[in-house]
């Protein structure tokens, strides 16, 4: 992708962590630069799981989806890599998926309050991610989905604000116009979209360019 110009959607979930993401940014901006390109140029923008809110009901209300997401992922893995996931107790495999989720709510989503969303945010941007694409489709109960779009709103806000640099830096890369998928990735959900025009906000909070937009 990089060699070619080309922007790239990738996901947080395809990550064991933000570091782990990091290092396929850092290959991503040494392609381009031995390519001739701008190191520092093409949208790489990210999918992620976002509820915004009080921590703890946050927590309450994404543990059982993410958990369930994390048994599947789970046991695709070991089918893959055709291993027995059998052979481990169950408790012990929920003591797996407990330490998952723990390390996923903390680093791997933006689950929380708006200052614990934005601390993630933060992190992210300075590895080089400029561009967000929030999903919110992933089990939750709908209604309950949408009672969060105010606090998503000033999320939103606050990062436009905050990352206005990021914006004009990214305007100025956009003659590299092709986005594309890493193999698995999830595109946005239409939902996403249905709420988004509700609302009047882009879930991809750093987005200015259409052609990055997955249908």
């Amino acid at each position: 992708a990089g060699t070619k110009g080309y922007n790239v959607l990738t996901a947080m979930f395809a990550y064991s962590s933000i570091e782990q993401l990091e290092k396929n940014i850092v290959l991503y901006r040494k392609a381009r630069k031995e390519a001739g390109l701008s190191q520092d140029g093409g949208c790489i923008s990210l999918l992620i799981h976002t509820f915004v809110g009080n921590n703890e009901e946050v927590r309450s209300i994404v543990e059982d989806p993410i958990k369930k997401y994390l048994r599947d992922s789970l046991m695709a893995y070991h089918e893959g890599m055709k291993e027995d996931f059998g052979n481990i107790s169950r408790e012990n495999k929920e003591k797996l998926i407990d330490l998952k989720f723990e390390s996923y709510f903390k680093d791997n989503a933006l689950f929380g309050n708006v200052e614990k969303c934005l601390s993630t945010i933060d992190r992210l941007v300075a590895i080089g991610i400029n561009d967000f694409a929030c999903l919110v489709d992933f089990g939750v109960d709908e209604e309950i989905v949408l009672k969060q779009c105010s606090s998503l709103a000033l999320l939103n806000q606050l990062v436009l604000s905050r990352f206005s640099n990021k914006l004009n830096n990214l305007s100025q890369s956009q003659d590299e116009t092709e986005c594309i998928h890493e193999e698995g990735n999830s595109h946005l959900s239409e939902m996403d979209s249905i709420i988004a025009e509700a609302r009047g906000f882009s879930w991809g909070m750093m987005m200015n360019n259409q052609k990055n937009i997955v249908k």
